[in-house]
């Protein structure tokens, strides 16, 4: 006899914001997460030694690291990875570089990727895709929260579309 065991859909959702805008952002996902009876562990990296604006802005245009503090996760069973960063000079966070180099081996797990900038986001979705992929990660969708454009709205429509795309991909 067979059971239907439900699956317990577990999330890490994992950012940096230097601002507070990715941290809106990543909190709202992570609470509409639980919302939909989602296990969400949330991860706010915090930098080693704050950068200066020239030392990140140098490190985003190199793809260089900038070491955060107590990055490391269990990945454990997680179903999905949800991870965000601040959009500099069209790249990624350094910090969110150190994050998945820490993590090192993502195990072939799914990652939506979230984004917040000022205008436009260059080749970050490329960047960050990449990052991913060579840390072993699947990446799937990209969303990013234009802010001068999308404005206060903003947040919450990429918070849902987040959401929808983390939904699709969770095992049922």
């Amino acid at each position: 006899m067979a059971f239907d065991v439900p699956v317990q859909n577990r999330v890490i959702v994992a950012f940096y914001s230097k601002t507070g805008h990715t941290r809106a952002l990543g909190l709202e996902i992570a609470r509409r997460l639980k919302g939909k009876g989602v296990e969400v562990y949330c991860k706010e990296l915090e930098p080693e030694e704050e950068a200066t604006l020239i030392q990140a802005g140098h490190r985003t245009l190199t793809h260089g690291p900038l070491p955060v503090k107590d990055c490391a996760i269990d990945l454990g069973d997680a179903n999905l990875l949800v991870i965000g960063s601040p959009i500099w000079v069209g790249g990624s966070s350094p910090y969110i570089r150190s994050f998945l180099e820490t993590v090192a081996d993502l195990k072939g797990i799914p990652v939506v990727l979230f984004a917040t900038c000022s205008k436009r986001d260059g080749k970050a979705a490329d960047e960050l895709r990449q990052l991913v992929r060579d840390q072993g990660g699947r990446p799937f969708e990209y969303h990013v929260w234009r802010i001068q454009r999308d404005g206060a709205p903003g947040l919450n429509s990429i918070a849902e579309d987040v959401v929808a795309s983390a939904l699709d991909i969770l095992p049922s």
